[in-house]
């Protein structure tokens, strides 16, 4: 019988079972990371400014808590967000999104334009137990990675301070 004592283990027992922790913690730390993040965006209280002063409204703080994202040079917010069905995972009119370019608020990295560049056929590959629906290219540093776009974490205000995980829909601007 093997008996460990507190303090530093030698790194043998460390890396024992390390590419089982590893594939063990890292689904359950994004489920957490997940649930967290959905928790604390229902906290955010709304107020409701009943007065129906006219001065009261007049010199109301209340607009200038919105900081707009800002656009990447030729484009603008789509008119209107994309149909719910587009963003079902392995709905085949997903594939209407093929092509379309997204900004993506990325916890280090803040606003970064995208360009979804497959839709994702496979029921296995999920993220955070959920199915991805996109891939999502990001030219800036020639990556893709895999997306569960929905209207969940859609940023339909273009705010900039909306939480991490956020997304928006944009399209070239036409004068």
């Amino acid at each position: 019988m093997t008996r460990l004592a507190l303090g530093n283990p030698p790194p043998p027992v460390l890396n024992n079972n390390l590419k089982g922790w590893i594939t063990e913690a890292t689904p359950i730390c994004c489920e957490f990371a997940y649930a967290l993040r959905m928790h604390v965006t229902s906290l955010h209280p709304v107020t409701v400014d009943l007065s129906s002063d006219d001065d009261a409204v007049l010199s109301s703080d209340s607009n200038n808590d919105f900081s707009p994202i800002l656009l990447p040079p030729g484009f603008q917010p789509a008119s209107v967000p994309p149909p719910g069905n587009m963003l079902v995972p392995l709905d085949p009119t997903g594939k209407q999104m093929i092509g379309q370019h997204i900004l993506y608020k990325w916890p280090k990295h803040g606003w970064c334009l995208g360009k979804i560049s497959s839709w994702n056929s496979n029921p296995q590959r999920m993220v955070c137990k959920q199915i991805v629906n996109f891939i999502v290219f990001y030219p800036d540093d020639s990556s893709s990675g895999p997306h569960c776009l929905s209207m969940d974490n859609y940023n339909i205000d273009a705010d900039n301070d909306s939480p991490n995980h956020t997304w928006l829909l944009i399209e070239p601007f036409i004068p």
